[in-house]
This record gives structure tokens, sequence and C-alpha cells, in this order.
């Protein structure tokens, strides 16, 4: 206890009313692992969307002998620069919930993942799908080692439900 500089006992002040501790956190902390797999698919989302966003610019601007050499190419173009970002913006969305220890957001990402992989691998001719290659490879490697399996077994949301038994 602390005193008052009259020499007087001060006591410690009450906690508010309802107010509570915290809990210490009951499971192991999140690996390193399933922060990197988050930094990277946001890092090869964000560089994703730049790519196709600068090459739909630059497409639908100044490639007329380009563009008229397909029939019916323009509607296709904005189709999968569409297509592109959505799948970017549903990774990062992925990759978020991933890190709160949703499995199933875990297992999502992994597919979306393995999915961007064989995708780059068929275009690879293009050049540009290197980092969302090489970015999809290393999320799927991150998502299950350095004990992240045994932490989103822990995690709360993976557990059955109370008298479920």
């Amino acid at each position: 206890m602390s005193e008052t500089p009259l020499g007087e006992q001060l006591t410690p002040a009450p906690y508010p009313p309802g107010w509570t501790v915290p809990p210490e956190s009951s499971g192991p902390r999140r690996p390193g692992t399933v922060l990197a797999a988050a930094i990277v698919t946001w890092t090869a989302s964000a560089v994703t969307l730049l790519g196709t966003a600068s090459m739909f610019t630059f497409l639908m601007s100044a490639g007329e002998p380009i563009l008229d050499s397909f029939d019916g190419s323009r509607p296709l173009l904005v189709a999968v620069a569409v297509g592109i970002a959505v799948w970017s913006v549903a990774a990062c969305l992925l990759a978020w919930w991933t890190l709160t220890g949703r499995n199933w957001a875990r297992i999502l990402l992994a597919l979306s993942a393995g999915a961007t992989v064989v995708v780059s691998t068929s275009m690879f001719w293009l050049g540009v799908p290197f980092v969302s290659l090489f970015g999809g490879i290393a999320v799927l490697v991150l998502l299950f080692i350095g004990g992240a399996n045994d932490w989103y077994r822990t995690r709360p949301a993976a557990r059955e439900p109370e008298g479920m038994s």
C-alpha cells in the first residue's frame, strides 16, 4: 500500500461494476508460419491486383490491334479481370479469418492457393504469374508446418461444443 504525504494509508480503488480480469489465453501462441502465410497471401494478392489492373488498363486503352484480332475479347477481358479481383479479395479475407484460428478458412485458403498454383502453372508463358505461383506454393507449405496443425487443433472453434460428446 501507498501513503499520502500526510502519512495516511491509501487503499486500492475497487474495480468498476461488471469489470473482470480478462482470461489468459488458454492455448499455445499462434505459429509464425500462419502469420507468414497471411502476409504472403496479402502481398501476392496486392501484386496480382496491381498487375491485373495495369494489364487491363493497357489492353483497354492501347491494345486495339491486340483486342481486334480476337472476336468478342473485351467482355472476356472484363470478366477475367473481375474474376481475378474477386478471387484476390476473397483470399485476403480468408487469410484474415485464418489468423483468427478458423480452421475452415485455413482449408479454403489452402484450396485457393492450390488453385492459384494450377492456374499460374498453366499460364507460365505470360511470365507475370510467377509471383502468384510462388506465393501459392509458399502459402500451401506455411499453412501446414511449424506447429500450425497443432495450433488449429487447440483452437476453441475446432473443439466439439460442450454436451455433444
